[in-house]
């Protein structure tokens, strides 16, 4: 009976084996490591951003490329993800299974000058293996101006110091309907200024006329309104950043740019049976023409900070600033605490305020 019961077990042992060796799916994972640059457009105007992505195929964890020496883009990074695909298929009983890897990275380009830009080869590394991609030429176009819509920049100091605070004004004029838009300011990747945000109070009962303003990776509050330009009135959008200068000279604000979609007349749809599209303007739809407009330019002359009479313990701050100092309770017992109270007023800015060190005072 024993040697019965083993002979069974042994069977089943060894069919099982036969039938996973005959079941099983072959795996073909065998893929070449290739790199293709893609872009969402080869036709672009200067301050227009697009899609760039580096796809690659054979391998899902390569390293991240360098794209620091490539010229003539403001870069920003938009993410990455595997792309990873696997697929199983059935031939007169034989199951192959078919895994194919890859991986994208995604970035922002935008051209910074006219002409036929051309983004060079990127090396990928992956396995111990390099591949590249194909460089991509790019037609450049330079922004142009309408009567329907302005862009102006506007310091609120045409002369300072280094290290003192001058508000940018942009202000964009409107003069048709547009459909969606995109700001370009190059000035806040300009290495000859730091960067600060203007703090928006926000009236609840406006609420309707402040729009959140994306900026690169970053996003401003822009306020809707109406102006007149040359005589002309216009829909606003207008948004303010802080700069500050850290080098001397006279320094140009570069050219900004928005990109948006205007109206330009309107297009009949395709006949209706319903006999009220027409009446109520239902058979026409908007017809839309892309527009990227430019800037003016102005330039701010900064001066070096004044070696002479500079107070000891200068911590750099420039411009009118007035300090006020008031204590409660005044009349105490001894150690009894007393709250002092320092307020500072100046600039629009004041965020580049330090507390006092009253133990030096």
């Amino acid at each position: 009976m024993k040697r019965k019961t083993s002979s069974l077990a042994f069977f089943f042992a060894v069919s099982y084996a036969l039938c996973f060796i005959l079941c099983s799916p072959n795996i073909s994972a065998t893929e070449n490591l290739t790199a293709v640059a893609a872009v969402e457009s080869q036709e672009v105007y200067v301050g227009e951003s697009f899609m760039f992505q580096i796809q690659i195929d054979g391998h899902d964890s390569p390293q991240k490329p360098d794209l620091k020496k490539i010229k003539g883009f403001s870069v920003v990074e938009q993410g990455s993800r595997q792309n990873s695909s696997s697929s199983i298929t059935i031939i007169n009983g034989k199951m192959t299974k078919s895994v194919k890897r890859g991986y994208v990275f995604s970035y922002q380009f935008t051209p910074n000058k006219a002409g036929i830009l051309t983004i060079p080869s990127i090396e990928v590394r992956a396995g111990g293996e390099t591949v590249k991609t194909q460089p991509v030429s790019i037609q450049v176009n330079k922004p142009t101006e309408t009567e329907d819509f302005k862009l102006k920049l506007e310091l609120s100091a045409e002369e300072c110091f280094v290290g003192q605070p001058v508000t940018l004004t942009v202000t964009w004029f409107i003069g048709k309907n547009v459909e969606g838009y995109q700001f370009n300011l190059p000035v806040l990747n300009d290495s000859s200024f730091e960067i600060a945000d203007v703090e928006v109070a926000v009236d609840p009962r406006q609420r309707k006329n402040y729009l959140n303003i994306p900026l690169g990776v970053h996003e401003v509050i822009g306020i809707k309104g109406r102006g007149y330009l040359a005589g002309k009135e216009y829909i606003t959008l207008r948004f303010q950043k802080i700069i500050i200068p850290v080098i001397p000279g006279a320094i140009t604000i570069p050219q900004a740019t928005v990109a948006f979609n205007a109206i330009v007349g309107y297009q009949n749809r395709r006949r209706s049976r319903d006999v009220f599209d027409d009446f109520f303007g239902r058979g026409q739809r908007a017809v839309y023409k892309k527009h990227v407009i430019p800037s003016n330019e102005p330039i701010l002359k900064i001066q070096p900070i004044p070696q002479t009479g500079k107070p000891q313990g200068f911590t750099g701050l420039v411009g009118e600033y007035s300090i006020k100092a008031s204590a409660n309770p005044t009349q105490v017992n001894v150690g009894d605490p007393i709250t002092l109270t320092l307020t500072v007023t100046g600039p629009d800015y004041l965020e580049n305020v330090t507390l006092a060190e009253l133990g030096k005072q």
